[in-house]
């Protein structure tokens, strides 16, 4: 983050906002908090650290929390932010709730679980992701920069929603979308398609067309 950054606070042009956030204007309010380098570091090392099996126990364990602490030196990080970050995850783990798993996300306002959802459901959809991951190797869609570890298996850029031809459900029934007006960080041209879900006792329901 530059020293020089002014947060857009209504007051002044955007025009004189030296180094304006890309996504801070007057028409796009929701927008992370600026972090610096440091504090980006030390929440990469704890979504390192909190994405290891059972990381709530683990860190109790003084081998481990030492063993720990030496990757992280080696990573860069100094005593006192390793020790900031290894103190935060008792906050974290007293967050967790044990018989759902569900526990605070690494990134704002996300919390997961790798619990609720059942081992025959997660094999089923590796089954049926079959058919789309089995291909011939010059249809395979490798995500750029990913060294050929990441395979997009239905990328939503793929078929994406296209002002002025793609259909999306109003109160009256289907219409062709449009263009959200001028804006400086949405496409005049494209958009993914994410729907809402309605989630109860009968079932999931759309609330959206999708239409990949």
């Amino acid at each position: 983050m530059s020293l020089e950054y002014i947060p857009y606070d209504g007051k002044v042009s955007m025009e004189d906002v030296k180094f304006p956030h890309p996504f801070d204007s007057y028409d796009y309010r929701a927008i992370d908090i600026l972090r610096t380098t440091v504090e980006l570091e030390m929440c990469a090392l704890s979504a390192a650290l909190r994405a290891k099996p059972e990381w709530w126990r683990k860190y109790t364990d003084p081998d481990i929390r030492a063993r720990w602490t030496k990757e992280a030196y080696e990573q860069g990080l100094n005593k006192k932010q390793i020790d900031y970050v290894m103190e935060e995850l008792s906050g974290y783990s007293a967050l967790r709730d044990e018989q759902t798993g569900i526990e605070v996300g690494c990134c704002d306002r996300i919390w997961q679980s790798d619990a609720l959802i059942p081992d025959t459901l997660c094999d089923a959809l590796k089954e049926g992701a079959k058919a789309l991951e089995d291909v011939a190797d010059d249809q395979k869609d490798w995500h750029p920069r990913a060294s050929g570890f990441v395979l997009d298996l239905v990328h939503p850029s793929l078929y994406p929603l296209v002002y002025g031809r793609t259909f999306v459900l109003k109160p009256k029934g289907l219409e062709v979308a449009e263009a959200p007006e001028g804006s400086s960080v949405t496409s005049q041209r494209f958009a993914w398609l994410p729907t809402n879900f309605v989630v109860g006792a009968s079932g999931v329901k759309a609330l959206g067309y999708i239409n990949n």
